[in-house]
């Protein structure tokens, strides 16, 4: 397998990639995510981060649910025709 990379650093102290393997990009993509996640983290207060996550888990909730829903009304309809 041929990677070619080509790095260019900038002046906000981040580094550019072009790259043609894209396992080496998703690598490139989550270390960059882990260092917002880490910076995030930091920035936010206790409180703040249990609000961020309750947040989230209503979504998710709420995202299973309507799933269901689809899946439930799918299965109705296939039974119906």
């Amino acid at each position: 397998m041929r990677r070619d990379i080509c790095c260019a650093s900038l002046a906000l102290r981040c580094t550019v990639y072009t790259v043609a393997n894209d396992d080496l990009v998703s690598k490139i993509m989550s270390q960059m995510g882990r260092r917002g996640g880490q910076a995030r983290a930091k920035a936010l207060t206790a409180k703040q981060r249990r609000e961020s996550a309750i947040k989230a888990s209503k979504a998710a909730a709420k995202a299973r649910t309507m799933k269901a829903k689809e899946r439930k009304a799918a299965q109705l309809g296939k039974l119906g025709a």
